[in-house]
């Protein structure tokens, strides 16, 4: 989805084959669940089908990391 995204998105969990993605608003959430399916191809594509059955997305906050 490009850099952009990023900003916005980030990975949290990977469990039983569910991919889920944090979003920092409801304007991403809205936009990448419109391009689930090619993200989800994506995904199987780079980590294989038997790893990623589904994707998920929902509203989070990133950590914070101390310096």
């Amino acid at each position: 989805m490009g850099e952009e995204a990023a900003h916005h998105s980030w990975p949290r969990k990977l469990t039983r084959g569910r991919f889920l993605v944090e979003v920092d608003n409801s304007g991403w959430m809205y936009t990448l669940s419109l391009k689930k399916p090619q993200l989800l191809q994506g995904l199987i594509e780079l980590l294989g089908a038997r790893h990623i059955k589904d994707l998920s997305f929902r509203i989070g906050e990133k950590e914070k990391k101390d310096a």
